[in-house]
């Protein structure tokens, strides 16, 4: 241990000097009053920064030297006269500015005077032998305790220890009754209990009596020097008098120094399961006397439980440190967490749940499942029970009409046995209202690209409509021209109404009259709109109708008109000339979902790829270079009625449209009683 006394009454330059000082010292700082002997004392090696400039420094340099004449004195100054004046009592001086790098360098230079001075075997024997000497008397030599049993009340003391072993929630607090209790075994003046950092690197000074409180705050004892590797490395009680006679009486390094600074004469490791958790030091008896032989071996014996109670104390915290972290998590998560163990008991219910179902954490938690409000609780029990996952679900919560997107996860431990299930619950309210504000713009936007292109597609009927309206008056009596005109207004009348319930159906909600239909017969009322218009009557028709007869639940008018739509665009994209083939699927999905599939081709209707993207979009050109609305209302009404829309063309073949969409076989209807994936 590097330990480094700066004695000074300026502020300023204490705050100065210990901005540049090395990370690897322990720093003392005193302003020369009776507590710097103190310190001056303990200080067994070491260096002693003094402050040149004050008036002062002349009289306690001479009787600093007298006291510790081992230790080395460096003067700290702005002045370079007070330096001379002091050369006599001084290694080396600082001057100001001061330099970290200036320091350093100083510094080193001093500890390999230090360790030149310890090179002297004789001058070093002495000055450890001395402090041996001093303390010998108090603590004996290794095998020349003081032998018999101590005159304790052994009942109180025993139940002192019982009771601070059994307080394992509070580390504080067991230290302070386990030093209370060794102070009831062994009445010693100074005691300190050492303990590892969370590090692990160093060792702190966790608990102590009679020491000096900044000493406690401030120094650190490294694992690889001193007490700590000497405790390591042997695993016994550790006596100040005890030397390694194969080390030639030198303790390691930095043991002596740390020993004096803890006012220590013995050491007492604190050890589990192999591993150096602390160590118990000692000072002398307040009474002078030795220590006995049975209340060392009973105060190594207490402290190896010491040793595994500390780590309960630690593992304890780590959990509770752990708990905590999650439950601050939790409690600032945007989204509300619930889960439940094996026994269907809510263990979880954060700040953020309770916001969104208006319920309170504290009446929930510990209670059944079942008081969750339906069907959040049939959802992590069926994650529980049967482990399927929900992966960002929307749910209406009807009480409060709140649209939730909730996931749900069962939850194992690396033994694969299940601890319960849970869900993750977040209100997309202002995600909806987002998404509903961007899906109007994108409407307005597109509405107004596509007015400017529908303007010219109702003026083309129009201006046939006034023509043959000018024309009537002079062409009145002629049938011919009244049948025409008949004929030709109605198809072009047609023509601007489904213009305008394209753009209903696109720029509006629909209200949709759902009903029970056979899939077949809606794809036959598709056909019976085209015929209504005078297409496809010319047109080879294909049907591959699927022999397992389905129902969908439908609104009859959009969704025929949807198909319509489909089969309008083949016509119009073949010249009226291509074949239509029409194929009818019913399966049952991998989720036990029946669903309806029709695919819609012909024979000549092949578009460029990037053309094939377009189909859906308002903006999107017919093959005869009009605009409609037809393909895009078609993906809206299918995907509204709960199914899928897409437009391939496998490489070399023509356009397909697919179709699927929530079915169910009479078969199906029968086991379950109700529409799969119905709306």
């Amino acid at each position: 241990m590097k330990v480094v006394l700066f004695v000074t009454r300026d502020e300023g330059k204490r705050k100065l000097l210990k901005s540049c000082f090395p990370g690897d010292h322990l720093f003392i700082e005193s302003n020369g009053d009776n507590n710097s002997w103190t310190v001056l004392n303990d200080l067994v090696k070491g260096i002693v920064l003094v402050d040149i400039d004050c008036s002062e420094a002349e009289t306690w340099l001479k009787q600093a030297i007298k006291v510790k004449p081992g230790l080395v004195y460096i003067g700290v100054g702005q002045f370079r006269e007070h330096a001379k004046s002091l050369s006599k009592y001084l290694y080396d001086c600082i001057f100001a500015p001061y330099d970290q790098w200036e320091m350093e360098k100083t510094l080193e230079r001093a500890w390999e005077k230090i360790a030149l001075l310890d090179s002297n075997e004789q001058g070093n024997n002495v000055n450890e032998e001395s402090f041996i000497a001093k303390h010998a008397e108090a603590v004996g030599k290794p095998g020349q305790l003081a032998e018999g049993y101590p005159s304790r009340p052994w009942a109180k003391v025993l139940s002192d220890f019982s009771r601070a072993l059994n307080n394992r929630l509070d580390r504080d607090r067991f230290l302070d009754l386990f030093l209370d209790a060794v102070k009831e075994l062994v009445p010693v003046g100074k005691i300190a209990v050492l303990l590892k950092s969370q590090t692990g690197e160093d060792y702190f000074i966790a608990a102590q009596r009679g020491l000096n409180p900044a000493l406690q705050r401030k120094t650190q004892f490294k694992a690889t020097e001193g007490i700590i590797s000497w405790l390591s490395a042997n695993d016994r009680i550790l006596h100040l008098n005890e030397a390694d006679h194969s080390e030639k009486n030198h303790f390691p390094g930095g043991l002596l120094q740390e020993m004096k600074m803890l006012h220590a004469v013995v050491a007492i490791p604190f050890m589990a399961h192999g591993k150096l958790n602390g160590a118990l030091c000692l000072g002398e008896k307040i009474t002078g006397s030795r220590f006995y032989e049975k209340e060392i071996e009973l105060l190594y014996t207490i402290c190896g439980n010491i040793a595994i109670a500390l780590d309960d104390i630690g593992l304890h915290e780590q959990l509770y440190n752990q708990k905590i972290y999650i439950e601050s998590i939790l409690h600032l998560m945007n989204s509300g967490v619930i889960a439940i163990d094996n026994n269907h008991l809510i263990t979880t219910f954060n700040k953020r749940a309770g916001d969104i179902f208006k319920e309170s954490p504290e009446d929930l938690i510990g209670r059944d499942l079942r008081n969750l409000p339906s069907p959040f609780g049939d959802l992590l029990y069926e994650t529980l029970i049967s482990g399927r996952k929900y992966n960002k679900e929307e749910y209406i919560f009807n009480r409060e009409k709140i649209p939730l997107e909730v996931s749900t996860y069962r939850m194992v431990n690396e033994a694969n046995q299940i601890l319960g299930s849970v869900m993750i619950v977040d209100d997309i309210t202002a995600r909806k209202q987002v998404e509903n504000e961007r899906h109007q713009a994108e409407q307005l936007e597109v509405l107004n690209s596509f007015v400017s292109q529908l303007a010219h597609e109702i003026k083309n009927p129009m201006v046939t409509i006034k023509t043959f309206t000018q024309m009537l008056p002079e062409k009145y009596e002629d049938s011919s021209f009244r049948n025409n005109f008949y004929y030709t207004v109605k198809q072009e009348v047609k023509r601007l109404n489904e213009i305008i319930d394209q753009l209903i159906a696109y720029s509006s909600p629909l209200m949709y009259k759902y009903e029970i239909i056979e899939l077949h017969d809606l794809i036959d009322s598709a056909f019976e709109l085209l015929n209504e218009q005078g297409q496809g009557t010319n047109i080879k028709i294909s049907k591959e109708y699927s022999k397992k007869r389905a129902k969908v639940k439908a609104d009859r008018v959009s969704m025929s008109r949807a198909i319509s739509y489909l089969l309008k665009y083949l016509l119009e994209a073949s010249g009226n000339e291509g074949d239509i083939n029409i194929k009818t699927y019913v399966k049952e999905e991998k989720n036990g979902d029946m669903v309806a599939k029709i695919l819609l081709s012909d024979t000549k209707t092949k578009v460029k790829q990037e053309e094939l993207n377009e189909l859906f979009s308002p903006l999107s050109i017919k093959p005869d270079k009009s605009v409609s609305l037809g393909l895009p209302v078609s993906k809206k009404t299918v995907e509204e009625h709960g199914g899928e829309l897409k437009a391939v063309q496998p490489e070399g073949d023509t356009v397909k449209f697919g179709i699927v969409i929530p079915a169910y076989t009479a078969e199906s209807d029968s086991k379950k009683g109700e529409l799969i994936n119905g709306k």
